[in-house]
């Protein structure tokens, strides 16, 4: 739209200032200067002998004030060009912006994104796998089925979850995962490698079969 916009508002410019260019030019006709030295009477009462011996109509050039007024317009149609080409590259950052913003990424994908990053804790650190785990566990349940549960603790969302439409082996790996993972982060109870093990899978497993369901349910 801006692409169109401006060319059709240069091309707008330009005529205006075409057409208000008559009105601009003042044609000054030149005329044989009186001589000081005679009177205008006798210049009146002369003789016409030969009408060829008229001088035609000469231009000698815009006046000052239609200079000044072309000057002028030159200026304003810079400006409005100037504001176009503003308004136009605003536009598409604007544009761009939009795109980017409506790129979506479903709940699934972006938690099995976050479980391949803490999967390297599993060998290095108990507290901030469970740490990390459960806030991507939590961030899923939001996206997938629409309640905030990053903002509750295990106490509060536990009984908010077993209210959901999943079947009890769902249910079951997501309450035990934390309460294997709430001593780890809160009482210092030191992490079993081979719960956490088995949690990411039950988890990864969890998220895999209710994406699922979703897709069937909105097929």
């Amino acid at each position: 739209m801006m692409k169109r916009l401006i060319p059709v508002t240069t091309l707008f410019v330009f005529l205006f200032l075409f057409m208000l260019a008559p009105f601009l030019y003042a044609d000054e006709v030149s005329q044989a200067p009186l001589s000081p030295s005679v009177p205008p009477q006798a210049v009146e009462k002369a003789p016409m002998t030969d009408i060829h011996d008229i001088a035609s109509p000469l231009f000698t050039g815009l006046s000052s004030g239609a200079k000044k007024a072309m000057i002028y317009g030159g200026i304003a149609a810079g400006l409005v060009l100037l504001a176009l080409v503003g308004l136009w590259l605003w536009f598409r950052r604007k544009q761009g912006a939009k795109k980017a913003a409506e790129i979506f990424q479903p709940p699934d994908a972006l938690a099995h994104m976050a479980f391949d990053r803490i999967e390297p804790l599993l060998s290095r650190d108990g507290k901030a796998f469970y740490f990390e785990l459960s806030e991507a566990t939590k961030h899923y349940l939001k996206g997938r089925f629409g309640f905030n549960a990053p903002e509750m603790t295990a106490e509060e969302l536990l009984p908010k979850f077993l209210d959901l439409a999943v079947s009890p082996a769902q249910k079951n790996r997501v309450s035990t995962l934390f309460a294997h993972a709430e001593p780890v982060k809160f009482a210092g109870v030191a992490p079993d490698s081979t719960d956490m093990a088995e949690d990411l899978s039950e988890i990864r497993c969890f998220v895999t079969e209710t994406s699922r369901q979703s897709e069937e349910e909105e097929a």
